[in-house]
């Protein structure tokens, strides 16, 4: 089988392996279900300080639609609110709520244990730190052949 397969075969398994391992084991710790996409968008914004989709958009090079379906999702949730700029009446400004800040020190505990969780069956924080190295420099690489 071609180097190439194999890469994107184990890219997939992994990938489904570790959604399992949180579906099954961390997300059900979570008082609000998030989908994915909706837990990465909110906790940018919360260890950003983003208040707009524009930046959220820069981040996960995501479009509009799906990310206006994604802030109406968490606003629905309670977890951010949504108000018109001041600056710019064609803007939205994104805040997140009191029940949203609650939210996220939930969600980071969750996130840490899960860190610690892959950390483990990687062999330590050493292999961790080189497969986000590794990763990082080839989302940068594909990313940069993107744009």
């Amino acid at each position: 089988m071609d180097d190439n397969v194999l890469i994107r075969k184990q890219l997939m398994l992994a990938q489904r392996a570790l959604r399992r391992e949180f579906d099954l084991n961390f997300a059900p710790r979570m008082s609000i279900p998030l989908s994915s996409l909706e837990g990465m968008v909110f906790m940018f914004m919360c260890e950003s300080g983003a208040e707009s989709a524009s930046e959220a958009i820069a981040e996960f090079n995501l479009n509009k639609s799906t990310l206006s379906e994604t802030f109406f999702a968490l606003e629905k949730k309670g977890l951010i609110e949504s108000f018109t700029s001041d600056e710019d009446k064609r803007k939205k400004r994104l805040v997140i709520t009191e029940k949203g800040w609650h939210f996220f020190d939930e969600q980071r505990h969750i996130d840490e244990d899960y860190e610690k969780k892959v950390a483990s069956v990687l062999g330590g924080e050493s292999k961790r730190e080189e497969l986000l190295s590794l990763l990082e420099k080839l989302t940068n690489a594909l990313g940069a052949e993107r744009n």
